[in-house]
């Protein structure tokens, strides 16, 4: 495999944008690239988005597991993989159960709504797109890179090359 000199970022949803920009733009912690909104587990990545893949690309999916595993999944892995003739490479960063559980794994919190002082879990999500000090509100509450996306999921493919997002030694 060549080294990946570019990275692709699908990132499920609004939260997860807003995270990885955070861990790439503010804590450093991963590597510089484009995040891309669309959820994996159920949109096809456009034919058009796909020719537009670099070789020594690494294309990163990040997508919830809370669902059942779906044949769209699937077809996005598939059609990245076609792709490996040209050096792509494939990085697979499943959230168990969901991005809200990755958090609080990966913190001291006890429960999500600690991060943003939310009310209640469906406040979560309005609540932390509308937070702007998220990098010193991970700082505060221990973030830990190292424990974000290990936990392997039931029946879906597992996480492979997590390591090449990192920027330097996990933290």
């Amino acid at each position: 495999m060549g080294k990946a000199e570019q990275f692709i970022y699908f990132a499920e949803g609004e939260c997860e944008v807003k995270f990885l920009q955070t861990l790439m733009n503010n804590l450093h912690l991963i590597r510089q690239g484009k995040i891309i909104k669309l959820n994996v587990t159920q949109k096809r990545i456009p034919t058009a988005k796909l020719l537009t893949i670099d070789s020594n690309t690494a294309v990163v999916f990040v997508f919830d597991t809370d669902t059942d595993y779906t044949s769209t999944l699937n077809e996005n892995i598939n059609a990245i993989t076609k792709l490996n003739k040209t050096g792509v490479l494939l990085v697979l960063l499943p959230q168990v159960l969901n991005f809200e559980d990755e958090l609080v794994r990966c913190t001291d919190f006890k429960s999500i709504t600690e991060l943003t002082g939310s009310g209640s879990k469906s406040d979560f999500k309005r609540d932390f797109l509308k937070t702007s000090n998220l990098d010193a509100l991970l700082r505060k509450h221990k973030f830990t890179l190292a424990k974000m996306w290990k936990t392997s999921p039931r029946n879906f493919p597992s996480g492979r090359c997590q390591e090449l997002i990192y920027l330097s030694k996990r933290r």
